[in-house]
């Protein structure tokens, strides 16, 4: 992240710094970048899962640098830059919970293990390439927009696979 122009490495606990009422403040979230867990994160400006700038969990802006004038109540308010996930298993057994969040082109079959969450965003473009997607006590979780371009299959309301 920049600070002010000043680029800093800011740990999970956070960066306090001080700034006094009245003065102006630019943030700037550096894009790509690696997450904790060797994926990387980008700052997505496309129209679904948007990357933005929150205070305490209030949205403040879309844009990558957010300039703002500090005010009287920022004082140990929390501002956080959500970055979109670049990370989608397009073949094997998935190893964690994933959102999916643009076109995915499958190159073998994907398993969604239990205690695992596939979400497929309604930006996602699901091409199943002649593979499958294939529940084994996981969550597939399809949002209204998404595209699958194969077949679905549900028992009752429960996402099972999606197949070529």
């Amino acid at each position: 992240m920049v600070i002010d122009g000043v680029t800093r490495t800011i740990p999970l606990t956070g960066y306090p710094f001080t700034k006094t009422v009245g003065q102006n403040t630019t943030l700037q979230a550096i894009s790509p970048q690696t997450d904790n867990q060797s994926y990387q994160r980008i700052w997505n400006t496309a129209s679904c899962e948007k990357s933005d700038w929150k205070r305490n969990s209030t949205f403040k802006s879309y844009d990558q640098t957010y300039s703002f004038v500090v005010a009287p109540d920022d004082d140990g308010k929390n501002y956080k830059a959500y970055f979109a996930q670049v990370r989608a298993t397009t073949s094997g057994n998935m190893s964690s919970s994933e959102t999916w969040f643009t076109s995915v082109m499958l190159t073998g079959n994907v398993t969604v293990p239990a205690g695992v969450i596939l979400t497929l965003g309604p930006c996602t473009t699901v091409n199943p390439n002649g593979y499958s997607i294939v529940s084994t006590g996981g969550t597939i979780t399809i949002q209204s927009g998404a595209t699958i371009n194969g077949a679905v299959l549900l028992t009752g309301s429960t996402y099972k696979g999606i197949y070529p």
